[in-house]
């Protein structure tokens, strides 16, 4: 016997309960802004006249025209090397050319906004490709695709066959170039069409090839240079002596066309040393200059405009020789060219060629978080985050745009910060607005917020040589009423102070705390109680602190708090709430946390207490998380990548348990957090955690839901001995129980044992059992719940009832997937009891024999006829629900449609007859996105019938390159459908739903561990099905509509398609009549066949876009319609007869 899954629900999903908080976690950073290993190519995706950055596998969007790009759309799991820009299809928007692997692609830009098809292989076993150029080869007004592959020695060419993309096969340019390492394409001989030239290895040849007739027929090899003593990556051509043909440059040499029929000079040393990669007007003289590759990125200047170079370039464009190939296109849209290479680009700073060559402007945020903070960067009242990165040396800050918890895409402060191991952020100029401090290549640098919205100056030097700066902090150590600095170096073991000289910024020279102590930790407040800020430290010999003697900065000697200890982290604050202040720090040689009582209030200590023992700590932070006026402690763990609290349960400092945040479940060790502060992110007064998480980089922030303590409890139960209850009962699972105060309504569905449970606040719920046939009756009808305060339960049993003698069955039938030829599917029979006799019966499957193949039943026995399935079934309760599994294999073809019907017996005597069979009609697809949502009866429905269930099945596949740990699906239920009358008929997999307000349903499934389809195509397919009926009051004409938003695990979600039913008029006879007309064949090639018993006066052909395309008056009840010349693809046919008017759909191939 098979049940279908489904828990109790927990309202908020996220680790509710007795004294415990909810948290919810939100992406501030993570995979969809994620850098690709891939290059980059300028090119205007979206057609909005700027420059985006496109790679093999996805596309960035130059968001205003000025250089400042977008989160990074993908179009391809797989990356590549080689990537181009070209408009293959001819409708006048840019589509992708890529490399991945052997194989050589392109995807069709669909809407000319950069929204790509499924890739198009052009073809797949090409060795290593080393080249691909785009160019019309055969001069047909079309766009073909050349190939230079080095293992294979070949240089090929794919003609477009119709200026739509559709490629033929390989051409041979030539199939013995020894180790073909570049290849490039342009009129060398003068004659209008397009040559080759190619470089070799293999025997360190130039050579060019002649398109001898202008239509890809090519000449033989023609030598531009034998015995090359070096072979560069890259040739490149163009007319760098503007005579009017191409000249040909490698290394840092030209070979001049001197008669510009492909005639070329021997090499010629031009510049003095270096790799020519690109050429341009880089100074707007009106002639080409050369980019040059060598320790740096550099152009030299075409002097006269014939060829005759610079010896000494003009302006440096990038530090190193690395940073991939330039691109010379105008990025900020500033009219004067700019340079890409790979993740930066670089701005023509006056028109002239004068780069921006220290602070390039980064395409893409790749960072590797050491420090995250959090506080009000732009003055708006909601707190920013900021955040330094070792990986790639970028200080930056995210924006909260709504004061909610959205964050925007990290804006710049620096960009070459190495080392940058932490920051600060504080008020260091006296201008009420936040600035940053932050170590930056062994120095101490702070940045100016010059307007107050967190547009930063350059960096300000105020220590140039603090090597291995580790921590810094910002006070007013001298008592001037203005924020110096102190930090600790490694270099020297010394904790270093800057006064503040004049509150403006300007700091002083060093000055020592300590100096040859091993200090790595620096905090600062009043420990004492003096009216001044001292200063704690420590490290892995201990925990202490420095008393300010004065008040003005000068400190006395180290003073123990702890010797045996090792501390990475420490705070200063009140814990125990006595108005002195303490000290929380870790323990590195045993993984406690623990935290020392200020005795006196003049820093008098004693023994650590512990507030947890053994944790792989990573960091941690202190604050009042549970908003009880007490300060409890937040923890990063490396075991397992958990966030965890510890709340302070009597505010004396008496801590509880571990609770969970967040449990990511990488393997131990891992070490994957690296930060964690908390604030209040969403300014709702709770105290929010941020954190980072260095698996793809992710930052994130988790919502404080706050404390939801009151519970309502019970247990669902059927008496089945007229005891009421007592004893002896059946306990419901699978039933809709709801609770609801005035401002907020929660639904679940009842577990396997009949237990539901809600968390709720302080108000007045009453809690209801929905759903119910009419002939039972329930006890109690509903119960009120009034809480005042927390930490109450009310246990509400209910108890069903009847004396009535009722059989009344019901079946569904729902698809794992959209059936596709030569694939095996699930059919999901679910089948119910709900009436109120334990009933015997059987199910009948009929299906077609001659398109689908039965496979097996899973573990149940059944008989299998050769078009039905039969299942005999027993003891099926009241309200019982059980599902038959039928797996088939698909013989059907693409636009089948595949019939099914199930029945359920005994038919005789059920009081609603009509839900004993049910009919479900597939069409069989190609390739189709297999995370959707789909009403089954389609997408209309008679006003007659509203009365009925729609049911409806969301289906999702993991995709992805990993197996999914949860999946979450995010519904939103039409206005014009009760979720009162919601029936849960199936889940894939086990989980649980969630109802809020009435109308958004979460689907949840923990710990799934859903495979990708690479690793298990059957198995990376789940599902969720329900029925539901229309409010009784919707109308002819109105829409009921549904989409789904599917999560796996923390990734952005994937919108499902938009399901639409219409409530429709019942159709006249006229009209009904219509329905009769035939199409055939469908799909059709040359002519589509359409028959009817009537005469039809007029024929409309219409395409998916609604443009009328044809019309032909006729008269005739059989006619031939001529489709030959129309390209392929979806339309319709409107067919007129007399005064009725039909629509049928058809399909050109």
């Amino acid at each position: 016997m098979k049940h279908f899954y489904t828990l109790l629900i927990l309202i908020f999903g996220l680790q509710l309960g007795f004294g415990q908080l909810g948290f919810e976690r939100e992406i501030i950073f993570g995979l969809n802004f994620f850098i690709d290993a891939d290059p980059y190519f300028p090119a205007d995706i979206d057609g909005d006249g700027d420059m985006d950055m496109l790679s093999a596998s996805t596309w960035y969007e130059n968001l205003n025209g000025q250089g400042k790009f977008g989160v990074r759309n993908v179009f391809s799991e797989e990356s590549g090397d080689l990537v181009f820009a070209a408009d293959f299809d001819g409708d006048n928007d840019l589509d992708v050319l890529s490399q991945s692997g052997t194989k050589v692609r392109w995807f069709q830009n669909l809407d000319g906004l950069g929204t790509f098809s499924d890739e198009i292989l052009i073809d797949s076993s090409l060795g290593n490709i080393r080249s691909i150029k785009v160019g019309d080869i055969d001069n047909d007004g079309d766009i073909d695709v050349l190939v230079g592959s080095l293992t294979l020695g070949e240089a090929l060419w794919y003609e477009n066959l119709d200026g739509q993309g559709n490629f033929g096969d390989e051409q041979i340019i030539s199939d013995s170039i020894s180790s073909l390492v570049s290849l490039e394409v342009a009129d060398l001989d003068g004659d209008g069409d397009l040559d080759i030239a190619s470089i070799s290895q293999g025997d360190d040849k130039l050579v060019w090839f002649e398109n001898t007739d202008g239509q890809g027929n090519f000449g033989g090899e023609q030598i531009i240079a034998l015995n090359l003593t070096y072979v560069y990556n890259s040739i490149h051509i163009a007319d760098i002596d503007n005579d009017g043909d191409m000249d040909i440059f490698m290394k840092n040499e030209l070979y001049e066309n001197l008669d510009g029929q492909g005639t070329f000079s021997g090499a010629q040393d031009i510049i003095p040393n270096g790799t020519i990669l690109n050429s341009a007007d880089m100074d707007n003289d009106g002639d080409l200059d050369l980019i040059v590759s060598s320790t740096q990125l550099k152009w030299y200047e075409n002097l006269n405009g014939n060829g005759a170079m610079s010896q000494i370039p003009v302006s440096n464009i990038a530090d190193h020789d690395s940073e991939g190939f330039p691109f010379i296109v105008d990025l900020d849209g500033d009219g004067d060219l700019d340079v890409t290479t790979n993740n930066q680009w670089h701005e023509n700073l006056n028109g002239l060629g004068i780069f921006e060559y220290d602070e390039p402007n980064i395409i893409i945020f790749t960072p590797g978080f050491s420090d995250i903070l959090s506080k009000d960067i732009d003055n708006d009242g909601d707190n920013d985050i900021l955040t330094t990165s070792l990986s790639d040396g970028k200080i930056a800050w995210f924006e909260n745009q709504d004061g909610l918890g959205s964050f925007s895409t990290p804006k710049l402060i620096k960009t070459n910060a190495d080392l940058a191991f932490t920051a600060f952020i504080a008020d260091l100029d006296g201008d009420n607005d936040m600035d940053v401090l932050a170590s930056s290549d062994h120095r101490i640098v702070w940045f100016k917020n010059l307007d107050g919205s967190g547009n930063f100056g350059p960096d300000i030097v105020i220590n140039s040589e603090a090597y291995f700066a580790r921590n810094i902090f910002v006070c007013d150590l001298d008592g001037d009423n203005d924020n110096d600095i102190v930090y600790s170096v490694e270099s020297g073991n010394k904790i270093i102070w800057h006064e503040n000289l004049d509150g403006e910024g300007d700091f002083g020279a060093q000055q020592y705390v300590v100096e040859n102590e091993e200090a790595n930790i620096v905090r600062s407040a009043d420990i004492d109680g003096d009216g001044d800020l001292d200063i704690l430290s420590g490290s892995h010999i201990g925990i202490f602190w420095f008393e300010n003697l004065d008040g003005q900065g000068v400190f006395g000697p180290k003073i123990i708090i702890d010797d045996d200890i090792w501390t990475t982290k420490a705070f200063i604050k009140d814990i125990d709430n006595d108005g002195f202040l303490d000290v929380i720090t870790n323990n590195n040689s045993n993984g406690n946390i623990v935290w020392f009582k200020n005795l006196d209030g003049v820093a008098n200590f004693g023994n650590g207490n512990v507030i947890a023992e053994g944790l792989s700590y990573r960091d941690m932070s202190v604050a009042d998380l549970d908003s009880d006026g007490d300060l409890d402690i937040a923890v990063a763990l490396s075991q397992d990548d958990d966030i965890v609290w510890f709340e302070n349960v009597d505010g004396l400092g008496a801590f509880g348990q571990e609770q969970l945040v967040h449990h990511f479940g990488s393997p131990s060790g891992a070490d994957l957090y690296r930060s964690i502060v908390c604030e209040d992110i969403d300014n709702d007064g709770k105290v929010d955690i941020v954190s980072d998480y260095q698996s793809n980089w992710y930052m994130h922030w988790f919502k404080n839901l706050g404390e939801l303590r009151n519970e309502i409890n019970g247990v669902l139960s059927l008496d089945v001995n007229n005891n009421g209850c007592a004893d002896g009962n059946i306990n419901l699972s699978d039933v809709l129980i709801s609770t609801e105060s005035p401002s907020e309504s929660f639904a679940t569905f009842s577990s396997e044992t009949g237990a539901y449970q809600f968390f709720v606040g302080e108000d007045t719920y009453t809690t209801t059992v929905n759903n119910l046939p009419s002939y039972y009756s329930i006890s109690p009808n509903s119960a009120t719940s009034t809480f005042s305060g927390l930490q109450n339960t009310d246990t509400v049993n209910f108890c069903l009832e009847t004396s009535a003698d009722i059989n009344d069955l019901n079946i569904s039938i729902y698809s794992s997937q959209t059936p596709r030829q030569f694939i095996n599917i699930t059919y999901y029979v679910v089948y119910r009891n709900v009436g109120t006799n334990t009933l015997d019966g059987s199910i009948t499957f009929d299906y077609e024999p001659d398109k689908l193949e039965f496979l097996n039943a899973g573990t149940e026995t059944v008989v299998d006829t050769g078009n039905s399935i039969v299942l005999e079934f027993e003891d099926l309760d009241p309200l019982e629900t059980r599902i038959l599994p039928l797996e088939f294999f698909v013989t059907a073809t693409i636009f089948d449609t595949i019939t099914l019907t199930g029945t359920i017996h005994p038919v005789n005597g059920d009081l609603t007859p009509d839900d004993n069979t049910f009919e479900l009609f597939e069409p069989v697809v190609g390739p189709y996105d297999p995370n959707d949502i789909r009403c089954l009866q389609g997408d209309e429905i008679l006003i007659d019938d509203v009365g009925n269930y729609l049911n409806y099945i969301i289906r999702f596949q993991n995709i992805g390159t990993a197996s999914a740990i949860n999946v979450r699906v995010d519904h939103q239920l039409d206005d014009k459908l009760d979720w009162t009358t919601m029936q849960l008929e199936s889940l894939s997999h086990q989980g649980r739903v969630e109802i809020t307000n009435g109308n958004f349903v979460q689907f949840i499934f923990d710990e799934i561990n859903l495979p990708h389809s690479d690793e298990d195509e059957e198995g990376s397919n789940g599902y969720v099905a329900y029925k539901i009926k229309p409010k009784a009051d919707v109308q002819v004409g109105d829409i009921i509509s549904g989409v789904a938003d599917i999560y796996f695990d923390f990734n952005p979600p994937i919108t499902t398609n938009t399901v639409n039913t219409e409530i429709v008029e019942p159709l006249s006879v006229d009209e009904v009549e219509l329905q009769n007309v035939k199409l055939f064949p469908n799909p059709a090639q040359n002519k589509l066949q359409i028959t009817f018993n009537q005469i039809i006066d007029g024929l409309t052909i219409v395409d998916i876009n609604g443009r009328e395309l044809n019309s032909i008056e006729i008269s005739v009840s059989d006619y031939s319609l001529d489709v030959s010349g129309l390209s392929n693809g979806v339309y319709f046919l409107e067919i007129q007869s007399g005064e009725s008017k039909s629509t049928k759909k058809f399909i050109k191939n």
